[in-house]
């Protein structure tokens, strides 16, 4: 399975033999109904031989000067990735942690990038990846342990914040106290390990847990995290295995948060998670998202330039409404950064209005931290050709010193002048030229807050609740955004808004779930 680039033969056939070995062993010790200690003993032994010569892996990894003195740091992804894997080779840089990075790649694009110690996974097409990555985790942990390496292993959606030296907030290896150090699946009273982050000692027990973990991984095919807590947690019962369950707090798992109370309402709650997370394991999101999380919430650094040489910008505000008249503010802002060449901070959050069909009736829900990723599918809108920048890319960048744009509002209704006065085809330019005309350190905002008739607010006094989310059950709701709808598409048409933007609407793609939760990988495009 691990095979370099340029290696000799003799890590797969030791990793060949190991494997048959396991199988026999387990077949064997199944049919026999032998006691669980004899394969233990047997593994033990084999594994432990002096006559194994180190697999091409642990050669490698000497080569590249990564020595028993070091803990590596391992991770698996491909040339996807890379983006992300540079940020976390510089943000582990800073605490003289970035050499011990060692990627398994999936592809040679990886491999092949001279700043980072990517090692080959070749890919068998005719078997399934994420088998393949699983078997990559496995084997790779177990050559470390047997050449005698403690070390940890990230998931490829990990983010480190960069707030918190992470290896600060574990337990030291000069404390005995533990084989291996786990991020939690969930809170107490649950047990439950994530095995997107690990911290492993090579002692006799972590050895045995991943020889065990390995040999029914291959005879059951199973999800690896659930035969890793089967075997931890049968290991631990027996006190054969010594586990430290790492702070949630320290070490975040993305699905147990409040995302719209804690991340997407006030800026102070969301620079504090920040601040006290070592990383940000972002589980139930999406492939195409994960770096756009993983960025907007700390995990980019200043590599080549990224904040302290931004481009010009652009960036939206106090937008509300329900998901097509979202759409249309949004589309809005993409076709004017496009026409004045700056990029677009994406919006953070939005007061949205759900509309939820439910028979012959809808339910209308309010969020007034709404995730605008769940509205607009970002993956899809970096596709369009214009440069797309993380929602809290004005908060990342102040993290560095000396490097701070200031934003300008621009009013767009005042811009476009809708109330009462007679538009004319030169307030589209005007308004472009004066963002054009801005300098790059000035960020121009185009503010929607007062772009609504006075009578037709999308809520009214009587339908506000004192919450972040909550059903709006005023009897004639249904009637009033009928006719706020009605009145937001005539302020489109009239400000010229809808037919300047109505190309770059038309490319855009609403979230499937817009109107509804968002469920385990289901932000957006689930």
């Amino acid at each position: 399975m691990l095979a370099g680039s340029t290696s000799s033969r003799l890590g797969r056939v030791a990793l060949t033999s190991l494997t048959s070995f396991l199988i026999l062993a387990f077949l064997h010790w199944t049919w026999t109904g032998r006691d669980a200690s004899d394969l233990l003993d047997n593994i033990k032994s084999y594994t432990s031989s002096t006559k194994t010569p180190p697999s091409d892996f642990i050669a490698w990894l000497r080569q590249r000067g990564i020595s028993h003195r070091r803990h590596p740091i391992i991770t698996i992804g491909d040339s996807n990735y890379l983006p992300a894997l540079h940020h976390l080779r510089h943000n582990l840089d800073k605490w003289k942690f970035g050499n011990d990075l060692v990627v398994l790649c999936l592809d040679q694009e990886c491999a092949d990038d001279k700043s980072l110690n990517g090692w080959y996974i070749n890919l068998d097409p005719e078997r399934k990846v994420m088998e393949q990555v699983a078997e990559a985790k496995l084997t790779a942990s177990m050559d470390l342990l047997r050449a005698g390496y403690n070390f940890v292993f990230l998931d490829g959606d990990v983010y480190l914040t960069g707030s918190r030296n992470p290896f600060h907030d574990m337990l030291p290896i000069s404390n005995h106290t533990w084989d291996m150090q786990f991020q939690k699946d969930f809170e107490l009273p649950s047990t439950d390990l994530n095995i997107g982050w690990f911290f492993a000692r090579a002692s006799e027990a972590t050895k045995e847990f991943f020889y065990r973990s390995y040999q029914q991984w291959r005879v059951t095919g199973a999800w690896d995290q659930k035969i890793m807590n089967e075997v931890a947690r049968q290991m631990e019962d027996a006190n054969a295995l010594k586990l430290h369950r790492l702070d949630l707090g320290r070490f975040r798992n993305y699905m147990l948060e409040d995302h719209e109370a804690l991340l997407f309402g006030a800026e102070a709650e969301a620079a504090k998670f920040i601040a006290d997370s070592a990383i940000i394991h972002y589980t139930c999101v999406e492939q195409g998202l994960k770096n756009y999380y993983g960025t907007t919430f700390g995990g980019s650094t200043d590599l080549t330039g990224y904040y302290s040489a931004a481009p010009a910008m652009l960036a939206l505000a106090n937008i509300e409404g329900t998901s097509q008249a979202i759409l249309q503010q949004i589309a809005f802002a993409m076709q004017i950064a496009e026409d004045t060449s700056r990029a677009l901070i994406w919006p953070h959050s939005v007061f949205m209005i759900q509309q939820r069909a439910a028979g012959d009736t809808t339910k209308y829900v309010a969020h007034t931290n709404f995730p605008a990723v769940r509205v607009v599918n970002y993956k899809h809108a970096q596709r369009l050709g214009i440069e797309l920048l993380e929602s809290r890319f004005i908060y990342n960048q102040k993290r560095f010193p000396g490097v701070q744009a200031r934003q300008t509002t621009i009013d767009v209704s005042t811009q476009l002048r809708f109330r009462g006065e007679q538009r004319t085809s030169e307030d589209m330019e005007r308004l472009k030229k004066i963002i054009h005309g801005r300098p790059p350190d000035i960020i121009p905002t185009l503010d929607f807050s007062g772009f609504h008739a006075a009578e037709y607010a999308w809520l009214r006094p009587e339908d506000v609740h004192d919450s972040i989310y909550y059903e709006i059950t005023t009897s004639d709701y249904q009637s009033h955004v009928a006719n706020v709808s009605k009145s937001f598409n005539a302020l489109l048409q009239t400000t010229g808004i809808e037919e300047y933007s109505a190309a770059m609407l038309s490319q855009l793609q609403i979230c499937r779930n817009v109107d509804w939760d968002a469920g385990c990988l289901n932000v957006c495009e689930g």
